[in-house]
């Protein structure tokens, strides 16, 4: 029998390399994106690596973006098309990336915040784990995340507590005051903020969007949160001045 010599088996090898290559079958996971250690624990399959790819490709979009702009980048190249069931599925694979937020620019919080106006999904599991009650605004973290590329100035506002705070938490609501009163006025000046589940370890909740009547940037509110468990009852009271 006449066995090929190293060099054949040299070529055969490159050319399927080559192959796969183009082919993106060793195209690299995006590391751009800080995971949680959940996700280390149980290794990053190809369908994670897959997502996030995805969020790569349509974190690339111009602002303002909306979920029709991400369904035709998603499938721009492909061979075929998404049906709506299926891409509602792909979406939802997408929000449930297990990632470090924190670490996301405004874009990437905009398009995920997009994606969960979208489906409207519900809370995940909450982590809290504890019987206390939020009492100063030391006790959580206050984040106002622009839309980018909004005409309206919209903004997410989200409030994460530490897990050692009581469940009895069901939503928070929100009254705006502007300090002073040539500032933008906030559409609506109350919200309510709902639970969105367990996020880089804190219970957390979020209102999709707060508007302005104009650019807030540099301007003093008062946010005056009421901490309600499920009947509406008034579980804790507490005041932050935020400056955009």
């Amino acid at each position: 029998m006449k066995f090929p010599n190293l060099i054949t088996i040299f070529i055969v090898i490159v050319v399927l390399l080559n192959s796969c290559m183009k082919d993106n079958l060793f195209k690299p996971c995006p590391y751009m994106y800080k995971l949680q250690p959940s996700v280390f624990s149980i290794g990053i399959d190809s369908e994670t690596c897959s997502l996030l790819s995805s969020l790569q490709n349509i974190s690339q979009l111009a602002a303002p973006v909306a979920i029709a702009d991400i369904r035709a980048q998603l499938e721009t190249g492909q061979v075929s098309t998404f049906t709506d069931a299926g891409f509602d599925q792909f979406l939802n694979k997408l929000y449930a990336l297990d990632l470090d937020t924190t670490a996301l620019v405004a874009a990437e919080i905009t398009i995920l915040n997009v994606i969960r106006e979208y489906l409207d999904p519900p809370a995940s599991l909450s982590c809290c784990n504890g019987i206390g009650l939020p009492a100063t605004d030391a006790d959580f973290d206050l984040s106002l995340n622009l839309r980018v590329g909004t005409s309206s100035f919209e903004y997410e506002v989200n409030l994460a507590l530490n897990n050692s705070y009581s469940c009895d938490i069901f939503d928070i609501e929100c009254d705006i005051i502007k300090i002073d009163p040539l500032s933008g006025t906030p559409i609506p000046p109350t919200i309510v903020l709902n639970k969105i589940g367990c996020v880089n370890g804190k219970q957390t909740f979020s209102k999709l969007w707060l508007d302005f009547t104009f650019d807030p940037t540099g301007d003093i509110y008062d946010f005056k949160f009421t901490f309600r468990d499920s009947t509406g009852a008034t579980l804790a009271l507490i005041t932050e001045t935020v400056t955009f």
